[in-house]
């Protein structure tokens, strides 16, 4: 596997967020410890990047939010539970019409994608469908009423709604 991975790369432990568990693996002693502690591997290759990375949430077929996660002066991880900050300025619509053009061909209706720039090309980490969304709440943002106002736009229901008003009979 060594042979496969240059130095650096990234190393995660399975059904963790939040930053919790990710390990820049910088020489075969820190593949060696994080091999130990884990019984599934789980790497990827380190992309460089100036610090920072992308985090652009889909609710139906279009961009919620997005928001630029700024890890702190020398830290690897861009995380916000990580100490990473947020920016909602300056999102680059090319990395947006790559999620959406992914969400859409995938058939993903609700995700939170995180995306770096390395080589000035874009590129999609990863996406999980419960994520992070302090930079949601930090908005002022309702994924909630985003999800529900898609389902009600989108799916007919298979039954009369319930009427809004309390105690009313209809005859």
């Amino acid at each position: 596997m060594l042979e496969t991975f240059p130095f650096p790369f990234v190393a995660k432990e399975v059904r963790n967020s939040m930053g919790k568990g990710v390990f820049l693996i910088k020489n075969e002693q820190d593949f060696y410890e994080y091999a130990k502690n884990n019984e599934i591997l789980y790497v990827q290759e380190y992309l460089e990047n100036d610090g920072k990375d992308l985090r652009i949430c889909v609710v139906g077929n279009e961009i919620f939010t997005s928001y630029w996660r700024i890890g702190a002066e020398g830290e690897f991880l861009h995380n916000i539970a990580q100490g990473g900050e947020l920016c909602f300025d300056f999102i680059p619509q090319e990395a947006c019409d790559l999620v959406l053009q992914v969400a859409k061909e995938l058939n993903i209706n609700h995700a939170g994608f995180d995306v770096v720039m390395s080589g000035g090309r874009y590129y999609i980490l990863e996406f999980n469908v419960l994520f992070g969304n302090q930079g949601i709440a930090k908005k002022g943002l309702s994924v909630e009423e985003a999800i529900y106002q898609y389902l009600l736009n989108t799916f007919n229901p298979p039954f009369p709604r319930s009427p809004i008003t309390p105690n009313r009979i209809i005859s």
